[in-house]
């Protein structure tokens, strides 16, 4: 089952794919619907199929995880977790990933790095965040907080990233020399923003991200 396919999910989906075809299983595509969601709707096909068990892609809602557990089904969740819940989860260590890339900019000469990532969407950019977090504190550097990561959002949309993080960029006060992003989407859609702004990579400002997928509109290479 995949919720909002986009960015790493689809290679998340034929990585499985292909391990589920090595081991003689069929995996079984399902994409939700908001309203699906909404009004606890379980796939029919839950009814017609015995499944070995169910793995969720991307963003879940809690509830709606619960919902599938309490049908008797095995769920393993791929790209994220949830804290309150007794759940399987395959994922990568975002907190070291986090720190890596922060730490990385301190050893370039960076003191003002921000963090840009929504905390209170995915659990992935709150452990993301804490890496960075853990970097700072080690090297006593401040911690900024900006509107853009401490928003509470339940989708993401390309025109309200947009909207949101230039709002952010002008509640600063002065521009960080570095921006660590919770992931590399955010990373090519501050780049964007930011450049509209007269702003150089890695001239003025570095750049750093996480996921090694980009958003499909950014001409950033690497």
């Amino acid at each position: 089952i995949a919720a909002g396919v986009s960015g790493l999910i689809p290679r998340i989906y034929f990585a499985l794919q292909s391990a589920c075809q090595k081991n003689d299983c069929i995996m079984i595509p399902y994409s939700l619907t908001s309203d699906m969601v909404k009004n606890d709707v379980l796939p029919s096909m839950l009814k017609e199929v015995e499944f070995l068990g169910i793995v969720t892609i991307g963003h879940m809602e809690p509830d709606y995880v619960r919902l599938l557990k309490a049908s008797g089904q095995h769920v393993v969740m791929a790209h994220e977790y949830i804290d309150s819940m007794k759940v399987d989860a395959v994922i990568s260590d975002d907190c070291y990933a986090g720190y890596f890339m922060t730490r990385y900019l301190i050893e370039l000469g960076h003191r003002d790095i921000a963090y840009f990532g929504e905390k209170y969407y995915m659990a992935k950019y709150m452990d993301r965040w804490q890496g960075y977090c853990r970097a700072m504190a080690e090297f006593n550097l401040p911690i900024t907080l900006n509107s853009y990561s401490e928003r509470i959002t339940d989708r993401q949309i390309n025109e309200d990233e947009l909207n949101y993080l230039n709002k952010a960029f002008d509640e600063m006060e002065r521009l960080p020399t570095a921006i660590v992003c919770g992931e590399d989407y955010t990373a090519t859609r501050v780049r964007s923003v930011l450049e509209k702004r007269g702003i150089r990579f890695p001239e003025d400002m570095s750049l750093v991200g996480f996921d090694d997928v980009y958003y499909q509109e950014s001409d950033l290479k690497i």
